[in-house]
């Protein structure tokens, strides 16, 4: 039996096979910082703002030296990935180290300035989230952003591309949560008439800081613990980008390298709880990309 998550068809054998190999994940999602300037309807900070965090630049080195391959890296979890101030030194040297700088964020303090820095470090791409196609629809759904700004930035940095004929794709993203799903054709023509690839994902489901522990139930393979490592500010690992609270870690990077962590016990014993249904992590039955 096979259970798809999005583009993705992983099946419990192939989970439970990996076990018995060494893996290299293919992403890199590295949590740069805590700290966000919204507070949108639809993410964890709505439940609880956590403690501001900054990742130091030598663990971020250390994390990018110590993967081998061509990763695609991405600044996620929580936070505005443009306040982290080691932001472009980090664009820069994940494109020095042979892998494929990528940038999540909410566009509103993205200068012009800080477009042409980016763009020069080597970002390859850019994932702006939009939600929207008008500033009342906007508001709703990241209220104290501004959506003039927004606008202003992403179209100040597709004209800095286009000026120093760098290689970075853009991308407007919209969740879709109730707000918004009439919308979805005008999100995409509006965007797509600003010059960005559009994509749409359903509104996350967003677990509490307390809730974690384990279930039984029907086998629930997964392409995270397979292929994405993901690491938090304080350089513990987390089972997915739906781990908000990293309530599912299987060590540090200050006490274990990287590869080590995703090799190790504890990541292949959720490997095989998942790939069973003998353990499976109590987020994961209520994630909205479920298993079809």
């Amino acid at each position: 039996m096979s259970y798809a998550y999005g583009r993705f068809s992983i099946t419990p054998e192939a989970m439970l096979k990996a076990n018995s190999q060494a893996l290299t994940p293919s992403t890199l999602c590295i949590e740069t910082t805590t700290r966000c300037n919204g507070r949108c309807s639809y993410c964890a900070m709505s439940i609880h703002r956590p403690k501001a965090q900054d990742m130091d630049i030598d663990t971020y080195r250390y994390v990018i030296d110590s993967v081998p391959g061509r990763q695609r890296v991405w600044p996620v979890s929580f936070g505005e990935a443009l306040l982290w101030p080691h932001l472009v030194d980090g664009i820069h040297y994940t494109s020095q180290a042979s892998k494929s700088p990528c940038l999540v964020t909410n566009g509103t303090l993205l200068t012009r300035s800080m477009a042409h820095d980016l763009l020069l470090a080597g970002l390859e791409l850019v994932r702006f989230s939009v939600d929207a196609a008008d500033s009342e629809t906007y508001a709703k759904l990241r209220p104290g952003l501004s959506w003039a700004v927004l606008l202003e930035n992403v179209r100040a940095f597709i004209q800095e591309r286009d000026k120093l004929g760098a290689h970075c794709a853009v991308m407007a993203r919209a969740t879709i949560t109730a707000a918004n799903r009439s919308q979805q054709g005008r999100i995409k023509q509006f965007w797509t008439s600003e010059g960005c690839g559009v994509q749409f994902k359903p509104a996350i489901y967003v677990p509490g800081p307390s809730e974690c522990g384990y279930v039984r139930g029907k086998p629930l393979p997964c392409k995270w613990p397979l292929q994405v490592l993901m690491i938090k500010a304080d350089g513990s690992t987390a089972l997915c980008c739906k781990d908000w609270w990293g309530n599912y870690p299987a060590g540090s990077v200050h006490d274990t390298p990287p590869l080590g962590l995703f090799n190790g016990a504890q990541f292949q014993a959720l490997r095989k709880g998942m790939a069973t249904g003998k353990r499976v992590p109590v987020i994961c039955t209520k994630c909205t990309q479920e298993a079809s």
